[in-house]
């Protein structure tokens, strides 16, 4: 299975498990200027992302090209990490992954 790692969108995903909306029975606020998000710092902080980037950056990671063993390793690192939070699975199966078509080109050497 090809897998490939998307930050950004963990990211996202684990701010918005770190944040509340409102109850579906009462109306979301209109805000006319740009409000600064809810702190998470309950949830998260400095330590843990550092702790979390150190470990998904160490070599023992072994790299994260697209459909090598370092990106299976780090890929199943941030979803062990989701899973930890609570986050239900949205991917493909019931897991966090989607599988893609990965395509490699590379230039004729004649």
């Amino acid at each position: 299975m090809n897998r490939i790692l998307a930050i950004p969108a963990t990211l996202i995903l684990a701010a918005a498990a770190c944040t509340s909306a409102p109850p579906a029975d009462e109306p979301s606020p209109v805000v006319s200027e740009p409000v600064a998000p809810p702190s998470a710092e309950s949830a998260i902080n400095a330590g843990d992302l550092e702790s979390r980037l150190m470990t998904f950056a160490h070599d023992s990671m072994m790299g994260r090209e697209a459909g090598t063993p370092g990106n299976v390793k780090g890929t199943d690192y941030i979803a062990a990490e989701i899973e930890r939070m609570g986050l239900e699975p949205a991917g493909d199966d019931g897991t966090y992954f989607q599988t893609i078509p990965l395509i490699v080109r590379g230039v004729d050497p004649n």
